[in-house]
């Protein structure tokens, strides 16, 4: 009851909507590992994100589901799903997706959700701007973070490569201002390693060049990658019921 007057308040939710947030919170409690206590708190964080009321009911889901997955808190769960969601674009009915493409990444490559977090906060409101969809930047992280490039580093190099893209296409003299096009277009002049890494550092300078090396070294891993994440729809549908073991069992009765 106390967390649904914060949610109430915050979300300015008329009589109905705090009806239907109510009830969406009680049936998660009934449903899920988290309690309706615990649920409404997640409600509260997605009101304070600015989602609607029917938007954070849509969302909720989601948001349980990722800090289950990411073993974290619900605040932090639901501050990386709605600041990647908003930074791409994307409306709250597309908050799945973001996750499935998180689960997508996390169980692909070295790396988690609470990285992957860091990692967006530099790039994302960088790349949405340029073009690059969440799926793209999502297998750039996960390519840097097999090479221990991960976080906040991976996250600072990609918006420093995205920001000197048009320059770089410019001095190269072709059209694409594509990170990865570039990178084919240095791949394709047959650069030794000496030429290859100072041409990096003199079009991206030195803090990017490092993961730019990697990508380059993973140019087809990317590609790929990127198409599996274009196509991870159900993946954290698929890990949550793996999830599905005696513990996960007694937490759900608990919070029944």
């Amino acid at each position: 009851e106390q967390q649904m007057a914060h949610v109430g308040a915050i979300a300015r939710a008329t009589a109905e909507d705090f009806e239907m947030l109510t009830a969406a919170a009680r049936k998660a409690g009934e449903t899920t590992v988290w309690t309706a206590t615990e649920s409404s708190q997640a409600l509260r964080f997605l009101s304070m994100a600015g989602f609607s009321a029917a938007e954070s009911i849509e969302s909720l889901a989601g948001v349980l589901n990722l800090a289950l997955i990411g073993e974290m808190e619900l605040g932090r769960a639901t501050d990386i799903a709605t600041d990647t969601l908003r930074a791409f674009g994307l409306q709250a009915s597309e908050l799945d997706k973001v996750v499935d493409v998180m689960v997508g990444t996390i169980t692909r490559s070295n790396t988690n959700i609470e990285k992957m977090g860091q990692a967006m906060k530099y790039v994302a409101p960088v790349a949405a701007k340029l073009g690059y969809t969440v799926e793209e930047v999502s297998a750039m992280i996960g390519v840097l973070s097999q090479s221990g490039i991960k976080s906040g580093i991976a996250g600072r190099a990609l918006r420093m490569s995205f920001l000197k893209s048009a320059d770089a296409a410019e001095k190269l003299g072709i059209e694409s201002t594509n990170l990865i096009d570039i990178l084919k277009e240095l791949q394709s002049r047959d650069l030794t390693p000496v030429e290859l890494t100072s041409t990096l550092k003199d079009l991206f300078g030195i803090r990017s060049t490092p993961a730019l090396l990697t990508l380059m070294q993973g140019t087809e891993q990317l590609e790929k990658f990127t198409e599996t994440l274009r196509n991870a729809k159900g993946e954290t549908e698929e890990y949550v019921k793996r999830l599905d073991t005696v513990q996960v069992a007694w937490d759900k009765l608990k919070s029944v």
